[in-house]
């Protein structure tokens, strides 16, 4: 029971922080966009924007990054708790273990994929509608669309990282690349707090059925 309230709270934090993290991205939407305009109007004279101005738009870029970093470290630990939460509830050998199914981030070529084999397979394994004595019958099923379109947000995001932080910009093409990054940024948030949302309610559905299943067993057997 404590890891099944450990995994639905942190399910729960991971969502506020995400919905604190799109309101900083929403604020970041505003300062890129004002550091364009002001490039775009005076080039000239950007660099010498007094001082109140410069130091709003540092504090937002470096409010996003600890939002960033923080928010990260309690989905994996979500991550973590909900596949050892279901390696507890399934009766089936999973294709990971808890810790693989954080480490694979860090992975370099392999988080391209793992990461998203990882939440398919967790995503299956839960579904309360499956029979766990007809394992054949899960083999044809595709993730879900809110899975895939997480995951595709995930990559693209990673893809705009990258290229800010090797393509040479001036200020108002940094500030424009960075405006489009924050719209992706904010989907992506929208999906994984969507795709948090409905792991945690599956797991809460699978438990509750095997539970009942075990008290009908119970009663049939005393």
């Amino acid at each position: 029971m404590d890891l099944y309230k450990n995994t639905r709270r942190l399910a729960q934090a991971v969502n506020i922080l995400l919905v604190i993290h799109v309101l900083l991205l929403f604020a970041g939407l505003y300062v890129h966009l004002w550091a364009y305009r002001q490039y775009s109007a005076m080039p000239e004279l950007y660099w010498h924007l007094p001082h109140s101005a410069r130091d709003f738009e540092r504090f937002v870029i470096l409010a996003q990054l600890g939002s960033f970093f923080i928010t990260a470290i309690f989905f994996l630990l979500w991550t973590y708790r909900s596949y050892r939460h279901l390696s507890a509830l399934s009766d089936r050998n999973l294709r990971f273990s808890p810790g693989w199914a954080v480490s694979w981030y860090f992975v370099p070529i392999m988080n391209l994929f793992r990461p998203y084999q990882v939440m398919k397979e967790m995503w299956k394994e839960i579904d309360p509608d499956a029979d766990p004595s007809r394992p054949e019958e899960g083999k044809g099923r595709t993730g879900s669309p809110l899975l895939k379109g997480w995951w595709g947000l995930w990559l693209l995001n990673h893809l705009l990282a990258g290229v800010s932080a090797f393509v040479p910009m001036d200020p108002g093409e940094s500030a424009r690349f960075m405006f489009l990054s924050s719209i992706a940024g904010i989907l992506l948030c929208l999906a994984a707090f969507l795709l948090v949302r409905a792991i945690d309610r599956r797991l809460a559905k699978k438990r509750a059925l095997l539970e009942r299943q075990i008290r009908e067993k119970a009663r049939a057997f005393p």
